[in-house]
């Protein structure tokens, strides 16, 4: 590194960043997207004048950036609402030099700083939303806009959200979270005798305090992804042999469905949520519906880049709800910026999945956390729309960035 720029304060600087980032979310407080957008631009361009290398990236995640993030930029001249995309844009742009600086700035050591970290962000989240449900909901009027609808609609359910706007959200990063505990777990519980029964004590009550935050979002789309990623730990962590496999699967199995018997019974819309116009799942079946027919509409370029609500009311049935989102990512994608960046996304995807026999193979407890983590953040993606929330995104392209590394660290930089 240079010596103007020693690499620790460079570290602090990406890292500092991302806690702010998983904290404060894009979608409450937009002017944040432009501050993070030059906060990790300005990360990797230092990284790079510091280092004069830069990380060789493989083929398929080159390939994979360059369909997606042109893709996106392809379709904002033929969209419905120029300066709209070109808002998005900016938050999609600060997702790729966050995943580029990481690549840059990140090594063995840092990796499991950084799973500290986003635990951290996680267990401060979790707080707030316990205080939330047990301070009073209702006197979050001024958390938000005042007349934010899914503000309103969460007060009155008793659904806690933390520091992010959706309660769904929330879930889905303290599932993420759960997972990666075990890529740390001799960090936290290091020491011997009195210190190390300590450590494990408050190891026990972060996971209590995880797992209750994740009950009383009370949603359905966190828990499901928290399981597949638990059931991919598995699958990495024991052998197939392994006595213990069975039981833990089991084990998993009971505590999933009574978190699930806890949450539904504490759920304030369980009298309606059968009814059409209440019913989650139903709802997203219109929501997909409804972004099949607007890629259709134009399935070459698509919309534009941020346009589905526009194109959204042509298309929404009756018993729909109101929707800025198609409440899937791939199909978002698909019907805004066309078949170009979609194969991009799809190809970002593949890549921890295409390594999935040499993870299992290397038993890397850090390794296996983050790929179960990126499960648990793009199964979620199936049902929701995470790539659109910048906290949430933010989380997976790092993690991606530190699942590059931990694959490809053997790869000689390239001189600059």
């Amino acid at each position: 590194m240079s010596k103007k720029i020693p690499p620790q304060y460079l570290e602090f600087f990406f890292l500092a960043g991302l806690l702010l980032r998983f904290l404060i979310s894009g979608r409450i407080y937009y002017w944040s997207n432009y501050l993070f957008l030059a906060w990790f631009s300005l990360a990797y361009f230092l990284a790079l004048l510091g280092k004069k290398t830069s990380f060789p990236l493989p083929r398929l995640l080159r390939l994979g950036l360059g369909l997606f993030f042109g893709g996106l930029i392809i379709s904002m001249p033929f969209g419905l609402q120029q300066v709209y995309s070109a808002r998005e844009l900016v938050i999609f742009l600060s997702y790729l030099f966050i995943f580029l600086s990481g690549v840059e700035l990140l090594d063995e050591q840092k990796i499991g700083r950084l799973i500290l970290l986003v635990i951290f962000a996680a267990a401060l989240s979790a707080l707030v939303g316990l205080r939330q449900y047990f301070g009073g909901l209702e006197n979050l009027a001024g958390f938000g806009d005042a007349g934010d609808f899914a503000l309103v609609e969460q007060v009155q359910l008793k659904r806690i959200f933390g520091l992010t706007f959706s309660p769904d959200f929330f879930s889905c990063f303290l599932a993420a979270s759960l997972v990666l505990l075990p890529g740390c777990y001799r960090q936290m519980v290091e020491g011997t005798g009195s210190r190390k029964a300590l450590n494990l004590a408050l190891l026990g009550l972060l996971i209590l305090v995880l797992l209750a935050a994740m009950v009383l979002s009370k949603s359905i789309g966190g828990l499901l992804s928290l399981m597949i990623g638990v059931l991919a730990l598995i699958y990495l962590r024991f052998p197939k042999s392994s006595s213990g496999r069975k039981t833990i699967a089991v084990a998993l199995a009971l505590v999933m469905l009574t978190a699930g018997f806890c949450a539904f019974f504490i759920y304030h819309r369980r009298s309606l949520i059968f009814e059409p116009g209440s019913n989650p799942v139903l709802l997203r079946l219109y929501n997909f519906s409804a972004g099949a027919k607007v890629f259709r509409e134009r399935p070459f370029l698509g919309v534009g880049l941020g346009d589905f609500w526009i194109a959204y009311p042509k298309y929404r049935q009756p018993q729909a709800n109101e929707a800025r989102y198609a409440h899937n990512n791939f199909l978002q994608v698909l019907a805004e910026a066309g078949p170009i960046a979609e194969a991009g996304l799809l190809l970002l995807i593949l890549y921890p999945l295409l390594g999935l026999k040499k993870i299992k193979a290397g038993n890397d407890p850090a390794l296996s956390s983050i790929f179960s983590a990126l499960l648990v953040l793009g199964s979620h993606w199936l049902w929701d729309y995470g790539l659109y929330v910048p906290e949430l995104a933010s989380v997976f392209l790092v993690l991606l960035s530190a699942l590059t590394l931990k694959r490809e660290g053997q790869e000689i930089p390239r001189q600059l």
